[in-house]
């Protein structure tokens, strides 16, 4: 591949509720919040389930 990939991410600073996400479909010629904010899932460590 070269060259910047035509879809990319971006997160900028990290409010209260989580960092804001914003995506470009043009190679950042131009950006737009996402939507949805991401989802992760929870993961598993050695003293619990990740869950809380």
């Amino acid at each position: 591949m070269t060259g910047k990939p035509a879809y990319q991410l971006m997160s900028v600073g990290s409010g209260h509720l989580g960092p804001f996400v914003f995506m470009s479909n043009d190679a950042g010629a131009s950006w737009a919040e996402a939507k949805t904010p991401p989802a992760f899932s929870p993961v598993a460590t050695e003293q619990g389930d990740g869950l809380g």
